[in-house]
């Protein structure tokens, strides 16, 4: 995975930036790092799978620093952690997307 720019000059790898991007995601810097996807000591995983070895409290905290522009956006930019769909409905605010955003992780995300 590579990053750039806003002129789309490259920063850097994902396992370079690794510091740079825990820091500012509050992602553990390990999770970052791990080998490329598709294949870790024999045995193939996914994006997906490597999210769902996260707690939902732990991937839900990591947005608790965002800024985003609207404030339905602090419940959309959490959608794809948790492989979850719902409409976006702007114009709701953002207690109410993040209480949707909630009842869709319950229903979908099995809970031992």
């Amino acid at each position: 995975m590579l990053f750039y720019d806003n002129m789309w000059e490259p920063l850097g790898s994902r396992k370079e930036l690794a510091s740079d991007i825990a820091e500012i995601t509050r992602v553990k810097k390990d999770l970052l790092e791990r080998h490329d996807f598709g294949k870790f000591e024999d045995e193939m995983y996914t994006v997906r799978d490597l999210l769902a070895s996260v707690s939902v409290a732990t991937r839900i905290s990591w947005a608790a620093h965002r800024q985003t522009t609207r404030d339905e956006d602090t419940a959309y930019c959490l959608l794809g952690l948790f492989d979850v769909n719902m409409p976006l409905m702007y114009g709701e605010g953002g207690e109410k997307a993040f209480v949707r955003l909630q009842r869709e992780i319950v229903q979908q995300i099995p809970y031992d």
